[in-house]
């Protein structure tokens, strides 16, 4: 039995045990959804990678936009999948350091760090490309800053004559 005292202690025990399954979770990679061809994943496009450029930008902006500028941004296409090395390259146009998810690091806080430098680090990777309508796509895609910091994403895009743009892109879960 539980007295109204205990409440506090529960809670902070059970918050914190969340943040460290989350890690672990995301220490080892994203959960499996999807990838590359040949091993039960689907394969992307260009037009996909043009649609997770956009989607990633407009993440990306609403770090650092909040001041967050000195991120290194580890993505991954899908679960444990790098992309292309000129997939990266699009995304270093944004101004911002840049690698491939695989090599992420693990602070002593679960936080996600660059293993070389020590700087932080925010995971971005994709759980579904949908583009059933030509001309609009939604994703849904995640990204992971450390402990209490993964979100979920829903983002809608719309194709328009200078690229793929993000209509809305709305946070569907958060921990």
């Amino acid at each position: 039995m539980f007295c109204l005292r205990d409440w506090p202690m529960i809670l902070s025990t059970a918050t914190r045990v969340f943040s460290l399954a989350t890690s672990l979770v995301l220490l080892c990679g994203p959960p499996c959804v999807a990838g590359q061809a040949g091993s039960g994943r689907p394969s992307l496009g260009d037009t996909d990678l043009d649609v997770l450029v956009s989607v990633y930008a407009s993440i990306l902006r609403r770090f650092t936009s909040a001041g967050r500028t000195d991120l290194v941004l580890f993505v991954s296409l899908y679960e444990g999948q790098d992309p292309e090395p000129e997939f990266l390259e699009r995304l270093r146009t944004l101004g911002i350091n840049v690698e491939a998810g695989s090599k992420r690091g693990m602070g002593p806080d679960f936080a996600v760090v660059d293993p070389m430098t020590g700087d932080p680090g925010l995971c971005i990777w994709t759980r579904s490309v949908v583009r059933d309508v030509p001309g609009r796509a939604e994703v849904v895609a995640e990204s992971y800053l450390g402990p209490n910091g993964l979100d979920r994403y829903s983002v809608a895009l719309t194709l328009r004559e200078n690229g793929w743009h993000v209509d809305s892109l709305r946070i569907t879960g958060s921990s």
